[in-house]
């Protein structure tokens, strides 16, 4: 059973109306509490709760004092993150008294207790995603553990020569230290991938190639793992295997997956069931596309109080968690159909959630399930109303915020303008949703030449 640990308003023994905020950590059904020496009133700490999803703040809450405190209980240097850096160190060995040495050991420093002390690197992608997961990245988790499952199947199907090539034999196919991934391995996998690395969907079916795009996101993970192992100075930079006198990554240029603006129109004027799936999901990509571009997983976990009158504040859940000391909010005005929008699908309390898909009940794995599945059935139903309306795209959830950046361009908007409204952090992020120019705008360009 899996070691937790969880904030805990402890006011059984409260002075002045205040409760002490506690680390809970519960093991083999046994839990022990262990104080962060902060005190805080009930009031307070409910309104903190409200107003924390997952391990980030609400935009909405800007009270210097709750910035600091949440800072305080979920920073890079709160207990709660050093009780999960000490989990993740203890694994399978657990015990509370070893917990509450290095709570308490000033010395014990985050780089040391993060530190990789794993050659195999199989091992290492196992503990990366346990990590991942305890600190509520569930779907990089998740993505690890991808990584980890198809190196595993690589190995399985590999012949014997090919180990031998490698320093691997039959019997250690559970095994795979850093020195055997050499540039061959990583040539002879990524052929692999292009015929069996996508996993058979339906029990009897074959495997398929994995697309191009897979298998960069897969080989950027096995490279940021040398990364890690050499900077703990766990291997030699001497084994690296990337790089211009190695393999390289595929490198993939984005398929555009933007609608002109005639077909924006027409789905937006497509007349379909009122209160229908069909419509709902209609609607919720004009909310994406009229709203900056917002991915679906942000407009789930939108909540009443990012909204305030005719404009939205929020921060990306994709940059949510970076380093950066100050986290800029993207601000979004709200048109007469996005607030149409809201009226319609969103949460009738007006308490907590924008829209009626998430609770505060859900832990984060479950959200993702619930997002995933209000995707799916979007994209199902956008798929038939393009073919009603003889749109020729295989039009998902992700094409509102290409179209909402390329039209845009075309329309003469600066590309920086079009960063800052879908949170870019560079101009380079916008460029790549182009992949290239646009069409149009390359014929209006060059019809200046004549």
């Amino acid at each position: 059973m899996a070691t937790t640990i969880n904030l805990f308003l402890d006011t059984r023994s409260r002075q002045d109306s205040l409760g002490t905020i506690k680390l809970l950590v519960t093991h083999q059904r046994k839990q022990r509490l262990y104080t962060t020496g902060i005190k805080i009133s009930n009031a307070d700490w409910t309104k903190l709760k409200r107003n924390v999803d997952g391990w980030n703040l609400s935009s909405k809450l800007r009270d210097p004092k709750f910035v600091k405190l949440h800072e305080e209980l979920y920073g890079e240097d709160s207990l709660l993150k050093k009780g999960l850096l000490i989990i993740e160190k203890l694994g399978d060995k657990f015990t509370f008294d070893d917990f509450k040495f290095l709570l308490n050991e000033d010395s014990i420093q985050k780089d040391i207790l993060t530190k990789n002390t794993n050659k195999d690197i199989l091992v290492a992608l196992t503990k990366k995603a346990d990590f991942l997961r305890k600190s509520g990245s569930i779907k990089n988790s998740k993505l690890y553990d991808c990584v980890y499952a198809s190196l595993k199947r690589f190995l399985s199907d590999s012949s014997k020569e090919f180990l031998s090539s490698v320093g691997l034999s039959i019997k250690s196919v559970n095994e795979l230290k850093y020195e055997n991934i050499t540039p061959f391995f990583l040539e002879k996998y990524e052929a692999w991938m292009l015929t069996y690395g996508k996993v058979a969907q339906k029990k009897g079916e074959k495997p398929s190639p994995a697309s191009y795009t897979t298998i960069s996101i897969y080989l950027r993970i096995v490279r940021a793992m040398f990364n890690s192992a050499i900077a703990d100075e766990l291997i030699s930079i001497k084994i690296y295997p990337f790089g211009k006198k190695g393999y390289q990554i595929p490198s993939i240029r984005g398929k555009k997956r933007a609608l002109p603006k005639s077909d924006v129109l027409r789905l937006m004027s497509y007349e379909a069931e009122p209160y229908s799936f069909e419509e709902r999901s209609r609607d919720l990509w004009i909310f994406s596309y009229l709203c900056n571009g917002m991915n679906f997983s942000d407009i789930c976990r939108l909540r009443w109080i990012d909204v305030d009158g005719d404009k939205i504040s929020f921060i990306r859940k994709k940059t949510a968690k970076t380093k950066k000391a100050k986290l800029e909010k993207i601000d979004i005005l709200l048109v007469d159909q996005s607030k149409a929008i809201i009226d319609k699908w969103g949460n009738s309390t007006r308490k907590g959630y924008l829209f009626p898909f998430l609770d505060e009940t859900m832990d984060e794995e479950k959200k993702i399930s619930v997002i995933s599945q209000v995707i799916h059935i979007t994209n199902d139903y956008l798929k038939k109303i393009a073919k009603k309306l003889d749109i020729d795209e295989n039009i998902t959830t992700y094409y509102a915020r290409h179209s909402f950046a390329t039209i845009l361009l075309l329309s003469g908007a600066p590309m920086p303008f079009i960063g800052n409204s879908m949170g870019h952090g560079s101009v380079k992020s916008t460029e790549n949703y182009f992949g290239s120019f646009p069409e149009e705008l390359m014929k209006k360009y060059l019809s200046a030449l004549i």
